[in-house]
């Protein structure tokens, strides 16, 4: 009776603090038909991207059917342990790393640029050239925004990602803005 006593503390122990664990992965707020992953830094396809932290990405359910009009549409954000300088060329390079890597491809190419300052100066907007080879096995241009964060108490960077192929404006784009970082991302 003793060891039963223990092996179910053991358990209900495990449970509280892995789960507190992954909940600290949970950083964008979606319903339950987003299909998530988390990758930890150095990510294995794109090692050459020197950040430590993690990376909660978040797929809508027909993201990679061609068909639908959520194809290829994605977020996710990027926890950076420590500073880290946010510039468009910053982007670009760690995006383009990040894609060649992915597809086993090393042509991508992104270009950003910092949108109005009258939205807000933390925001890029940008395209992505590359090559589908999960799906389509062909060339492709995603459209991207990126939006960036810095938490002073965890001294923490976030860069939020938003991707598609259809042009901004579309209603797909909607349904990425309406995926948001959690209100309490800095207390995380």
């Amino acid at each position: 009776m003793k060891n039963k006593i223990l092996t179910i503390g053991f358990i209900l122990l495990s449970l509280e603090v892995f789960g507190q664990e992954k909940s600290n992965f949970n950083l964008l707020e979606t319903d339950s038909t987003w299909n998530q992953e988390v990758f930890h830094f150095p990510i294995p396809f794109a090692p050459e991207i020197k950040f430590e932290g993690f990376e909660d990405a978040r797929f809508p359910m027909f993201w990679a059917k061609r068909d639908s009009a959520d194809f290829w549409s994605y977020v996710f954000v990027w926890s950076i342990n420590n500073p880290v300088e946010i510039t468009s060329s910053a982007l670009e390079n760690n995006i383009e790393m990040y894609f060649n890597g992915l597809m086993n491809y090393q042509n991508s190419v992104a270009h950003f640029i910092k949108n109005e300052p009258s939205r807000n100066a933390n925001n890029y907007i940008g395209k992505l050239k590359t090559f589908d080879a999960l799906v389509t096995k062909s060339n492709m241009t995603l459209n991207v925004t990126a939006e960036h964060f810095y938490c002073n108490q965890s001294r923490t960077t976030y860069i939020v990602f938003r991707f598609s192929p259809q042009d901004f404006g579309s209603v797909v784009w909607d349904k990425l803005e309406n995926v948001k970082l959690r209100k309490d991302f800095c207390d995380l």
